[in-house]
């Protein structure tokens, strides 16, 4: 009949298919992480053993630090060449402890760069400073995670120091990036390493010291010595640096990237509380005296006499000066903080 289908033809029904193995979920990468930091094994455990932690859990397993203490793997002068080769993975370190980096002079925070933690946010986190200083780190294989807020850097002493004129004749014993200011001030510079400060003290050799924090003077027992402490801390609060590997960085995961930062950036903050705190709780085993304001101008203004010198080292740290100056003239005409 037209109009009408054709009549179909029924099909075979098909064999039913085997069950197929899907395959196997590609394994998330795992990192084990040998990092060497600048503090002793007993501050290691102090301030540290947390963070590891909570990298591991916040990971689920996938990143896990190895910690070492200071000079444990390799000599804190040799860092930046343990992780351009591979030899250790990240570091909590210093610059001040091997200034090879472009921008080395102004990593070491200098005297009085900034006068609180507010600047030292300011700079680093809406400035600029963070983005020149890891570039200038990227030719050894190293890559700027965050820095590290650590103690206020403080000057103690066998006499009061009350005044900028007492520092004449003052024989002290500092970091480098402290002795242009002694040094115009008309103190005597002396190297020692960190083990003889004591007996120095006690011979005469040195007077006074511009080292670390008045908690790290007094756990050391050096606070029985010099027992005068002298305010404003020269660098408050000292900077450290949170590096990795830069090609290990570059293969990580983002999510395993944005962990190692949140994780040291908060710690980092958290430090800097402790460090604070303890800074005003050890001063009751010191004499604490105060500069005038016109004392600390004239250590600020032979600190800044440096910096075009620190400049000329390479476009990065004429950009990193900029940033500074740039930044405390607006503090300066606007006394904010100061």
């Amino acid at each position: 009949m037209s109009g009408c289908a054709a009549p179909t033809t029924p099909t075979e029904p098909t064999a039913p298919t085997e069950p197929t193995t899907p395959e196997p979920a590609a394994e998330e990468p795992t990192y084990t992480l040998r990092c060497q930091t600048y503090h002793e094994p007993l501050e290691l455990g102090e301030y540290f053993d947390y963070l590891w932690e909570d990298i591991e859990e916040m990971s689920g397993g996938r990143l896990k630090v190895q910690p070492y203490a200071c000079d444990e793997l390799v000599s804190e002068s040799d860092i930046l060449s343990a992780i351009e080769v591979g030899t250790i993975d990240m570091a909590l370190w210093g610059s001040a402890l091997n200034p090879i980096t472009e921008t080395a002079p102004f990593e070491c925070t200098p005297g009085f760069m900034w006068v609180n933690a507010d600047e030292f946010e300011v700079l680093y986190w809406r400035r600029g400073l963070r983005e020149v200083f890891n570039e200038a780190y990227a030719p050894f294989n190293a890559r700027w995670i965050t820095n590290w807020v650590d103690d206020p850097m403080v000057l103690v002493s066998i006499d009061p120091v009350k005044t900028y004129e007492d520092l004449e004749g003052l024989r002290i014993s500092t970091m480098s990036e402290y002795v242009p200011i002694y040094g115009d001030a008309g103190a005597v510079v002396v190297e020692l390493p960190i083990e003889e400060y004591y007996s120095a003290g006690e011979t005469g050799v040195i007077d006074a010291i511009n080292w670390a924090s008045i908690k790290t003077y007094h756990t050391m027992g050096l606070s029985e010595l010099f027992h005068y402490a002298t305010m404003p801390p020269m660098t408050c609060p000292w900077e450290g640096n949170i590096l990795i590997r830069k090609d290990l960085w570059e293969e990580m995961p983002r999510d395993l990237q944005e962990i190692l930062y949140c994780a040291f950036r908060e710690s980092s903050m958290e430090s800097w509380a402790r460090q604070y705190s303890a800074h005003t709780w050890y001063t009751q085993f010191f004499e604490v005296h105060t500069l005038p304001d016109e004392d600390v101008a004239k250590m600020r203004a032979s600190s800044m006499a440096k910096w075009p010198e620190f400049a000329e080292r390479g476009p990065l740290a004429q950009q990193a000066y900029e940033i500074i100056t740039e930044y405390f003239a607006e503090t300066e005409e606007a006394q904010w903080f100061r």
